[in-house]
């Protein structure tokens, strides 16, 4: 099934008709409004099941280039069709900003790089979403995320960090999950208040702007 810039990939039929139009429908809704703020013309989005360890919310997705965005879903979720309805919005603003700030920077390879090209989409993700941060930071509030930050920046320029414990609790006697997503996020929301800049200039912006 396409419909525009999306790909709906069944052929494990999976996807049952419900949640094809909802995927669809919640999907072309989503991006009309991230059209007003990017070019979504050259960006192709396919919609597929999870083959393993899905996502939290039962959407999980991947920018694999400028031009490319994969989405996917929860089949097995009895509440799928919920959560698509809920979170579907939230993953494509985020995933979509990636796609837009490969194009402007290129490849981020450093655990520094992938800080800040997170928090900047959690922070488009807050800004299109009217002001409700990422669901990621559901249990974060009370973590100070500079003292997280203070323990991460003697590995800030490695690039072959351990994306999962950083981003994804591999081991969360080291770092909460979603730690660097969290710091991340706040060091674009600081700069961005100090200086008073917007998505689109935020993300033009080099990494060593962001960082204290």
């Amino acid at each position: 099934m396409k419909n525009n810039n999306i790909s709906i990939l069944n052929s494990t039929g999976r996807f049952s008709r419900e949640v094809r139009d909802s995927i669809a429908l919640v999907a072309q809704q989503s991006l009309a409004l991230i059209g007003e703020h990017f070019d979504l013309s050259d960006v192709d989005i396919t919609f597929s099941p999870f083959y393993s360890d899905p996502a939290p919310s039962g959407i999980g997705g991947y920018a694999l280039s400028p031009f490319r965005l994969e989405i996917l879903i929860d089949c097995n979720r009895e509440d799928i069709v919920e959560a698509i309805n809920k979170e579907l919005r939230s993953v494509l603003a985020h995933e979509v900003h990636h796609c837009m700030r490969m194009a402007v920077v290129g490849s981020e390879n450093s655990l520094a790089d992938n800080i800040i090209t997170e928090g900047l989409a959690c922070y488009f993700e807050r800004n299109f979403n009217g002001g409700v941060v990422s669901s990621l930071f559901n249990d974060m509030s009370e973590l100070n995320w500079q003292d997280i930050y203070r323990k991460m920046k003697p590995e800030i320029n490695s690039e072959s960090f351990n994306f999962n414990l950083y981003f994804l609790g591999a081991d969360v006697a080291q770092y909460a999950k979603y730690a660097g997503y969290w710091v991340g996020y706040n060091l674009v929301k600081r700069l961005a208040e100090e200086r008073g800049l917007d998505d689109s200039e935020l993300m033009k912006l080099p990494v060593e702007d962001f960082l204290l």
